[in-house]
């Protein structure tokens, strides 16, 4: 049966066990605006699953060995760490980036074969089980972002294959505990790993197409305290902040092939409304902090005359494109991206262009102007597209 004749939003979200209740939540919100604009009730179905590094969940990822199973250490049904991941038809799928952060890998000492042991599945072990686990496998610490962002592309695009399936990455609340400690390491290195697991979202985002629901500054507006949470995002108020996050990106992008297209305009409103103040001040204050960027570094090109002058353009310019790089948009976290790195192209070209000037070689000036020339225009086309973007976001919000 097709989605539209069943009436049933099926999302399905890998998650970690302290996400559950924010998804939870999201999930009523989301099924209270789908109601109120004439969706039938009873229409949303959220499926929750255990969120499970990306190097076990790729199309060719390992199996559940047959010793696991005899050992109890496994629920009888689970063969595998994909599930339905990948199963045909049309749905969300939501995915949580905390267990490449935070989940350990058990390697068997002479076999040679890891094995993911999932929380939930912990909570059962006997004694006898974890002095097994102990005496069969050593433990591995975490993967890095540098070998999980080519899981992640294969995932997504795996997922994305038949062109059903509407994805969607979490980003990672960055505030983490001073005494934070465990497999991560210490306070300073889990937040260096969170942030390295956010711009791995934005990476794998913009080359698979695969959406983000960015928790991290949704979350970061309000702040931990207020939230009383971290970046494990436990308690009901982060639940009830995190839940607005996801909902707010769902409707913008992700139901657009599920609901129909009046069903979703109403449904967005009704959520909307509640928030259209906030929204509205938020995307404005993005757009003019982009514009006045680019009027800044208007007003020094035309005042740069001289190799050093060119130097000074070049620092501004690669110093707004550091800071834009730490500012989670609100919105098209991919468009926003590739107007950071055009950014620093521009930066390091003027810089290059200073380097020219200063020897006085008449055909490197000529080269870095080209190249300056080049990238400006794209700015100037992405500065387009992101206008028009907010412009529509501001449009609905009023």
């Amino acid at each position: 049966m097709t989605q539209a004749s069943t009436n049933v939003l099926e999302i399905h979200a890998f998650l970690w066990p302290t996400e559950q209740a924010l998804f939870q939540a999201a999930a009523r919100v989301l099924s209270e605006c789908l109601e109120a604009a004439g969706h039938p009730l009873g229409s949303l179905r959220l499926t929750l699953h255990d969120a499970v590094r990306s190097d076990f969940l790729v199309a060719n990822g390992p199996g559940i060995p047959e010793e696991l199973h005899h050992q109890q250490l496994v629920p009888p049904s689970f063969r595998d760490y994909r599930g339905s991941l990948y199963q045909a038809g049309k749905r969300i799928v939501v995915m949580s980036l905390l267990a490449d952060l935070l989940q350990p890998a058990w390697r068997h000492r002479h076999a040679g074969y890891q094995f993911v042991p999932v929380p939930a599945w912990q909570q059962t072990w006997t004694p006898a089980q974890h002095a097994w686990l102990a005496e069969h496998f050593v433990e591995e610490r975490p993967q890095k972002a540098a070998a999980a962002v080519g899981n992640w592309l294969e995932i997504c695009t795996e997922i994305m294959r038949s062109g059903e399936a509407g994805l969607f990455l979490c980003t990672v609340f960055r505030h983490v505990p001073q005494m934070a400690h465990g497999h991560a390491g210490s306070s300073q290195n889990l937040r260096e790993r969170i942030e390295r697991f956010n711009l791995l979202a934005t990476e794998v985002s913009h080359d698979s197409g695969a959406c983000v629901i960015d928790l991290d500054r949704a979350l970061s507006e309000i702040g931990a305290r207020a939230l009383k949470t971290d970046y494990l995002l436990a308690g009901q108020r982060a639940a009830i902040a995190g839940a607005d996050a996801v909902v707010a990106t769902l409707l913008q992008a992700g139901l657009n092939d599920l609901v129909p297209a009046d069903v979703l305009e109403k449904a967005t409103a009704c959520f909307e409304s509640r928030h259209a103040g906030p929204q509205r001040i938020r995307v404005c204050e993005y757009l003019l902090m982009l514009e006045g960027v680019l009027e800044e570094m208007s007003r020094l090109a035309k005042a740069a005359d001289g190799a050093q002058a060119m130097l000074h353009l070049s620092d501004f310019v690669r110093s707004r494109a550091s800071h834009l790089g730490k500012f989670a948009a609100p919105g098209n976290l991919a468009l926003h991206r590739r107007f950071v790195h055009a950014l620093q192209e521009l930066g390091d070209g003027f810089r290059q262009m200073s380097e020219a000037q200063a020897t006085g070689n008449g055909s490197a000036i000529q080269q870095a102007r080209q190249r300056a020339d080049s990238v400006i225009d794209e700015l100037k086309l992405l500065w387009k597209a992101i206008h028009e973007f907010c412009q529509r976001h501001i449009e609905r919000a009023r």
